[in-house]
């Protein structure tokens, strides 16, 4: 499966999801502030809690979250134009995977 435009999306906004979990912040808008990419980058960077999860986050990876990207517009341009099952498959279910095995 190829990684669309949508598909990014859902991923970008999975990982910051995680950061803002590990971090107890409610939105990443709350997270940044005021701060600078540099200054929120270094937060992340120093970190314990984003350092002690199993598969930490690489420098590069803690980089794109924290830029300015069009991740965010180009997933929306792509979910407008998309099918119901396109946009099904795109977003992955939330419920715990022995449910979705049990009913299946």
């Amino acid at each position: 499966m190829a990684l669309t435009p949508l598909h990014l999306r859902v991923l970008l906004d999975a990982a910051r999801k995680k950061v803002l979990e590990l971090l107890h912040h409610d939105s990443w808008e709350e997270l940044r502030g005021e701060r600078t990419i540099a200054e929120l980058l270094k937060i992340l960077r120093n970190s314990p809690a984003i350092s002690a999860v199993q598969f930490p986050p690489t420098n590069s990876a803690l980089e794109f979250l924290c830029s300015f990207n069009n991740v965010r517009r180009d997933g929306n341009t792509a979910a407008h134009s998309a099918t119901l099952q396109e946009m099904q498959d795109a977003v992955p279910d939330q419920s715990p995977r022995y449910e979705r095995e049990s009913v299946a």
